[in-house]
């Protein structure tokens, strides 16, 4: 086992981008390990639809990104109390869906150190009866990756206000996140964090597994890295334009205008919009919509507010924007 050296980068669009270089380049002869944190963040699995899993507007206002990542499953929150793992091997048919052999190291270490741990029918991490660790794989014809969180001193707080999206505004056919209570490792060994974990992992699979040290990227592999993240981790249309198609729809009473709207989205774009307000259908503002990004900081932006006709007062059309998301 091979363990994968990051620099301790925080930044979860780089990490994303690591996992799938790695994935796709390393040669697999051997097998790896990445053990990484990131900054306050949501990772999606590659078929949600984003704006169904998350409370939009609150990550927008506290700066927390959303990201999608290439495996499938549901929404996880990550801040830098929560140790992500990634094992890259080899595929075999027999590995794919073989989660407890993945796990097992997380799973050894921490019974060692007297958490009551077990892997559930869903292959997520459970102590007791809340979740500790969800889990995912990434498959190709010849490799595959298996990767998942562990809630070690998470902002528990934030974790549920960021994952409290209003999911009865959106239809869609998207993979659904399945909710659970969760728990962070450190209401059971007080005082423990996340380093600390890292090292008890490091060194059960050090115990168990043939050790061959750690891999360190190139200049040259560092630069494709941060390409990828750039031009993929970081794009509105990888991270929110790869959601399946949805609609929305929304009614909300602002000051003294009631507005009613329904909003299809394809690709991250709105392609059709019905709006009315007090009543009567609103072509004007209809127009202004279609075509444009879904996008909560591109819709409020001064060049798309300055369409808005002379009766929506300044006050109000960011107010009607917010009403769309």
């Amino acid at each position: 086992m091979i363990f994968i050296n990051n620099n301790s980068i925080t930044t979860p669009a780089v990490n994303l981008a690591i996992e799938e270089y790695a994935v796709r380049n390393f040669d697999l002869n051997e097998d790896y390990v990445f053990l990484y944190s990131n900054e306050n963040s949501v990772i999606c699995g590659k078929n949600q639809n984003v704006f169904e899993e998350i409370d939009y507007k609150f990550c927008i206002e506290n700066n927390i990104g959303a990201f999608r990542r290439i495996s499938g499953g549901g929404a996880v929150f990550h801040d830098t109390g929560n140790l992500n793992f990634s094992f890259l091997t080899k595929y075999e048919n027999k590995k794919f869906n073989k989660y407890a052999d993945f796990v097992k190291p997380v799973i050894d270490c921490l019974k060692k150190n007297n958490i009551d741990v077990y892997l559930n029918s869903r292959n997520d991490i459970f102590s007791g009866e809340k979740k500790i660790s969800g889990n995912a794989q990434f498959v190709t014809r010849d490799r595959m990756l298996c990767h998942g969180t562990l809630l070690v001193n998470s902002n528990l707080v934030l974790l549920r206000k960021t994952l409290n999206s209003d999911a009865s505004k959106y239809f869609s056919k998207s993979t659904k996140s399945v909710k659970s209570s969760v728990v962070n490792i450190s209401e059971e060994i007080k005082g423990i964090d996340v380093l600390e974990v890292k090292n008890m992992i490091r060194e059960e699979i050090i115990l168990t597994s043939a050790y061959f040290g750690e891999y360190f990227f190139s200049t040259e592999e560092w630069q494709d890295i941060y390409e990828l993240a750039k031009k993929k981790y970081n794009s509105f249309e990888w991270n929110y334009g790869r959601s399946p198609d949805f609609i929305f729809e929304n009614k909300k009473l602002i000051g003294d205008k009631s507005f009613v709207v329904k909003l299809e989205i394809f690709e991250g774009i709105i392609k059709n919009a019905q709006i009315f307000k007090n009543g009567k259908r609103d072509s004007v503002t209809e127009e202004i919509l279609i075509n444009k990004k879904y996008d909560l900081q591109y819709l409020t932006s001064m060049p798309i507010l300055k369409m808005f006709p002379a009766e929506f007062p300044e006050g109000l059309k960011k107010d009607f924007i917010k009403i769309l998301f």
